[in-house]
């Protein structure tokens, strides 16, 4: 998909197809299947968390994921948000430090990231024009500076995948 604005991700499977996968995944996982795609909620669109313990992998989990929906369906813009800015910080860091992990793993595919900072919007304009939003593999770390109190049950406290 591709407009003026960019390169858009475009999902190829039918809603059933997603639920029906969803579901696998959770009889394999022992956990109880969701009767719908979009349950009943603030959501109008299906919407999957990770949720595990502090320092077990949600990072590692949820990056593994994104280089697994590009390989399997060819998504390639990923905006990653977070509630704090050291959360923010860290993220940046295991994309940096994972980089060479990655690209083992998935055939060297190219991939760059760029760290939204809201109060520099000329930085953000450049960060967008950059690699990652013009067709390839892209990360863009993104902090809602709000306590995660503000969102209780709705808003991981390591990262969200857009």
């Amino acid at each position: 998909m591709f407009s003026e604005l960019g390169i858009g991700n475009n999902l190829i499977l039918a809603p059933e197809q997603i639920l029906a996968n969803l579901q696998a995944v959770q009889t394999r996982n022992n956990l109880p299947k969701s009767r719908a795609l979009v349950e009943d909620g603030p959501y109008e669109f299906p919407n999957f968390s990770v949720e595990m313990e502090t320092g077990t992998g949600k990072t590692y989990v949820y990056l593994r994921t994104i280089f697994e929906l590009n390989r399997l369906y060819g998504f390639k813009k990923f905006i990653i948000v977070v509630s704090s800015v050291a959360i923010r910080e860290g993220v940046t860091t295991s994309i940096k430090l994972m980089r060479e992990h990655f690209r083992g793993l998935y055939d060297n595919v190219a991939f760059d990231s760029f760290v939204y900072h809201s109060k520099d919007l000329s930085r953000v304009r450049q960060g967008c024009e950059r690699k990652c939003w013009t067709g390839s593999l892209g990360f863009k770390p993104l902090c809602v500076e709000a306590p995660p109190s503000a969102f209780p049950n709705r808003f991981p406290t390591a990262g969200y995948v857009a």
